[in-house]
């Protein structure tokens, strides 16, 4: 079994950005399972009102705001079964 030790570069940008990138922790076949199901509720992503990520930076200000899809877990099989899976997720790699 792989080690899943946190390095101290990774604690770095995760400090920095607030997540992590791990290359290979889904297989592309739970990564097409969760794209059909975000593709299925599409029309449910919507953007965040009343609140700025920028908070008053104009070099961060954008156009758009961040777009959110929520209630995942609670949705009608078969489309949330992916995301549960994840709760419990076994990496690929």
């Amino acid at each position: 079994m792989p080690s899943f030790i946190v390095s101290e570069e990774e604690k770095y940008f995760f400090d920095l950005r607030g997540y992590l990138i791990v290359r290979g922790a889904l297989s592309q076949s739970d990564l097409d399972e969760c794209n059909r199901a975000i593709e299925h509720f599409a029309d449910r992503i919507k953007p965040i009102e009343g609140r700025s990520l920028a908070l008053g930076s104009n070099a961060l200000e954008a156009d758009e705001g961040r777009m959110q899809l929520t209630g995942m877990l609670g949705w009608p099989a078969p489309w949330r079964e992916p995301f549960r899976k994840l709760l419990a997720h076994r990496p690929a790699i």
